[in-house]
């Protein structure tokens, strides 16, 4: 974050903060849009900017790196900084950034200006509308989710590539986005090579993971990221069927249409060495049972706000009394802020948030009426669109029976030959597949 110095003393301060998902909307206009009316906006109440972020982050990412750093920012400042914003889903989508936002205003370090509706919430007023429009944005984020796993559960029935390819192939984007948006997949032999070699030593059930890793990497091959195999790597490239013609997505088992060279008995028989091996490994294995009071309800839960490592629980005894702390798996000299903490702490810090986001009576009156609005005007939007497109199936039905009408005249004004009228015929299918009507 870079700090613009003050040439004379300011009482009102402000700090615009933009923000959009990825590059390729940072290449569009939507950060100058809202810089442009960030500025104006403080202009016309005497606020003086003395810094402008532009944060190009997903409101829902795990670290979100300029927002913590805004948040530092402004605790370190002796005077209220005034936060100038386009909306507040430009600011936080999820409860936990709406919690530290909200800590921040409270305390009076923070004071909330929304360009698009002129909206001004700091800790004396307009509570009960900040929490609306936090849930809605947290709305719309649900909703937005879900029209994205829907295209992509489609893309992926289609054969899509939703993620990367297996090593030993290549995805190279084509040179006209626009037209060619999917990748294009093929095979990498200089890998390909090396991972057959890695099939059929396994398959003799003669080697380890551990020994082909070792095997191939003195031969030569390197992981995507130009690292030596490991028994680990090993392991992944003999269970992904990425090889044999399937890949797995979150929607399920997928097929993809690119060349193999992985044989499926070659790819079924290493699933048996491995079965057998996982069978033998697993004789004389007994399962503890664990006792209720050995429970740890945070284990997978905490994480460290700063650098996300993870925290596991470990149970200490004295004079027959108990305790559980929270112990970071990372050693304490890579992040200052990682510490040891008795389980109880985080257990009152969380109930002091989920105290602080409860929602009145009112608020949740307010946002019913809302939801109602928002609800019906989407709906709206929805049956006009509906409308639209019947139309347009209307006009290729019509269109159909005149061209067949055309195809039967005997009359040479307005017949057409059967060429034309397939070719006419291609063209509205390829119009018809366009018309989606959920």
């Amino acid at each position: 974050m870079t700090f613009i110095p003050a040439t004379k003393k300011v009482h009102v301060q402000a700090v615009i903060w933009t923000r959009v998902s990825s590059e390729e909307q940072r290449s569009g206009h939507s950060i100058d849009t809202q810089i442009t009316n960030g500025r104006k906006y403080c202009e016309e109440r005497n606020l003086y900017v003395i810094d402008t972020i532009e944060a190009v982050e997903s409101s829902n990412k795990e670290v979100r790196h300029k927002f913590l750093a805004m948040i530092e920012f402004v605790q370190k400042q002796k005077d209220t900084i005034n936060l100038v914003i386009q909306s507040v889903d430009r600011l936080h989508r999820d409860p936990q950034s709406y919690a530290t936002i909200l800590g921040l205003k409270d305390k009076g370090k923070l004071i909330i200006h929304c360009t698009r509706d002129g909206a001004v919430y700091d800790k004396y007023n307009n509570d009960i509308v900040y929490q609306m429009q936090q849930m809605m944005a947290n709305l719309e984020t649900k909703t937005l989710g879900s029209r994205v796993i829907t295209g992509f559960a489609r893309k992926a029935e289609e054969g899509t590539i939703l993620g990367e390819v297996a090593v030993g192939y290549l995805s190279q984007k084509h040179r006209n986005k626009e037209i060619h948006k999917d990748p294009i997949v093929s095979i990498d032999w200089d890998k390909a090579v090396h991972i057959q070699r890695i099939f059929e030593l396994y398959a003799t059930g003669n080697y380890s993971c551990e020994q082909i890793a070792r095997t191939v990497g003195e031969e030569g091959f390197v992981t995507r990221e130009g690292n030596k195999p490991t028994k680990n790597s090993i392991d992944y490239i003999l269970k992904n069927k990425f090889y044999i013609g399937y890949y797995e997505t979150i929607y399920g088992i997928a097929t993809h249409p690119y060349e193999t060279f992985v044989s499926e008995d070659l790819f079924n028989k290493c699933q048996e060495v491995r079965y057998q091996r996982r069978k033998t490994k697993a004789k004389g294995t007994t399962v503890q049972e664990v006792k209720d009071n050995d429970v740890f309800i945070y284990n997978g839960f905490i994480k460290c706000h700063h650098c996300k490592s993870s925290y596991s629980s470990e149970r200490k005894t004295k004079n027959k009394n108990k305790w559980t702390y929270l112990r970071t798996t990372k050693p304490k000299d890579k992040c200052p802020h990682c510490k040891n903490t008795n389980e109880q702490i985080v257990t009152h810090q969380i109930v002091d948030i989920l105290k602080r986001i409860s929602i009145s009576q009112d608020t949740l009156d307010i946002l019913q009426d809302e939801l109602k609005d928002k609800i019906k005007a989407r709906s709206d939007v929805r049956q006009k669109q509906i409308e639209q497109l019947e139309n347009q199936l209307s006009d290729i039905k019509e269109q159909r029976e005149s061209n067949l009408r055309r195809l039967m005249s005997k009359d040479p004004a307005t017949s057409i030959t059967i060429n034309i009228y397939n070719n006419m015929e291609h063209i509205l299918d390829e119009d018809g597949k366009k018309i989606n009507i959920n």
